[in-house]
C-alpha cells in the first residue's frame, strides 16, 4: 500500500513538473513573443515563436518535524508560489492535491500530521483545510507575547545599518503579527513587559497558547497576593524566635548564660567563704589573704 502510494506521489510530482513549460497554443493575456525574444507572434508553434523557453519553479522543501510557526509560514509562501505555477488544485484532483502535499512533508512531519494534527490518510479534507489545519496546530504552539516583546524592545545597535535594523524590526512585526492585534493584545503585551516581578514574567511566557489580558491580570494579582501571604506566615516565626532568642540572652531557660550562672551557684555552694574577710572559711590563722588584693588583713569574725 505504501509503495503504491509512493509510485502515485512520484507521477503526480512528475506531471506537475511537466507543468512548469507553457503549452505551445496561445494564452490569453500572456504575450509568448516577448517572453522568447520575438516579435509575439505565436501560431501554434510556427515561426519565430516555436520554440519555448520552459519555465523554471523552485520546489518547496521538505516540511520537517522540528519546524516551527515561523519557518512554516516561510515554507507556505514557496508551497503557494510553486502550486499556483503548477496549478495544482485547478488541474487536479481533491485527493492528489493532498498526496501531493504529503510528497513534501518528511516522514516524522507526516505522523505528526497524522496523530497530533489529526490528518489520517484517508482524510475527506480538501487541500486548504488541510493547510489550515496545520497552520493552527503550530499558532497553538506560540506565545505571540514573546515575539511582540521582541519586537517592542528592539532597538538599533551601535553600529547597525538603518536598512538592517529596518529590515529586522519588520520582520518580528510580522512575526508578532501585529496587523492582527487588538487592543488588549496590545495591554497585555505591555503587562508583560513592565511587571517587576521576573518569576511572574517567566511563566507568562511560557504559556502557549500565550494568556489573554483578563487570565494575564489574575495571574499577576494571584502571585503578588501569594508572596505577600507566605511573607506574612513567616512573620510569626521569626517573633518566637526572637523572644527565644532575648530569653537566651538575659540568662534565662536554655540560655548559655544561664547555664553559666547555675555552675556558679553550684561552685558557691561547694567552696565555702568567709564573710568577715572573704577568703576561705574555716581559717585557723585570724589574719588571712585577701582574694583582691592578696594582702594579709584581719578578720572580723575571728577577732571577735
Amino acid at each position: 500500500m505504501e509503495m503504491q502510494a509512493a509510485a502515485r506521489e512520484e507521477r503526480l510530482i512528475a506531471a506537475l513538473t511537466r507543468k512548469t513549460q507553457p503549452s505551445t497554443g496561445n494564452r490569453p493575456g500572456v504575450n509568448n513573443g516577448d517572453a522568447n525574444g520575438d516579435d509575439g507572434n505565436d501560431n501554434g508553434g510556427g515561426g519565430r515563436g516555436g520554440n519555448k523557453a520552459k519555465l523554471e519553479v523552485k520546489k518547496p522543501d521538505r516540511l520537517q518535524d522540528d519546524a516551527t510557526y515561523k519557518s512554516f509560514k516561510r515554507w507556505r509562501l514557496s508551497w503557494n508560489n510553486w502550486a499556483t505555477v503548477t496549478k495544482l488544485e485547478k488541474d487536479y484532483s481533491r485527493e492528489d492535491q493532498v498526496a501531493t502535499l504529503r510528497s513534501y512533508l518528511s516522514v516524522d512531519f507526516i505522523t505528526r500530521l497524522t496523530y497530533a494534527i489529526g490528518v489520517p490518510e484517508d482524510t475527506e479534507l480538501t487541500l486548504q483545510e488541510v493547510l489550515e489545519k496545520i497552520t493552527n496546530y503550530f499558532r497553538a504552539q506560540e506565545n505571540f507575547v514573546v515575539s511582540r516583546r521582541k519586537l517592542v524592545t528592539r532597538k538599533q545597535a551601535e553600529s547597525e545599518k538603518f536598512d538592517d535594523f529596518l529590515v529586522d524590526l519588520l520582520e518580528k512585526a510580522d512575526d508578532a503579527e501585529i496587523d492582527d492585534m487588538r487592543p488588549e493584545d496590545w495591554k497585555t503585551t505591555l503587562i508583560v513587559c513592565g511587571i517587576r516581578d521576573r518569576k511572574t514574567r517567566k511563566e507568562l511566557l511560557a504559556k502557549k497558547p500565550a494568556l489573554n489580558l483578563q487570565a494575564t491580570i489574575e495571574l499577576c494579582r494571584e502571585n503578588e497576593s501569594g508572596e505577600k501571604d507566605a511573607d506574612d506566615l513567616e512573620k510569626p516565626a521569626r517573633g518566637i524566635n526572637a523572644i527565644r532568642g532575648r530569653g537566651r540572652g538575659r540568662g534565662g531557660y536554655g540560655g548559655g548564660q544561664g547555664r553559666g550562672g547555675a555552675r556558679n551557684r553550684s561552685s558557691s555552694r561547694s567552696r565555702r567563704i568567709c564573710y568577715g574577710c572573704g577568703g576561705s572559711f574555716p581559717h585557723d590563722a585570724k589574719f588571712t589573704c585577701n582574694p583582691s588584693s592578696h594582702a594579709q588583713t584581719l578578720c572580723r569574725l575571728c577577732t571577735d
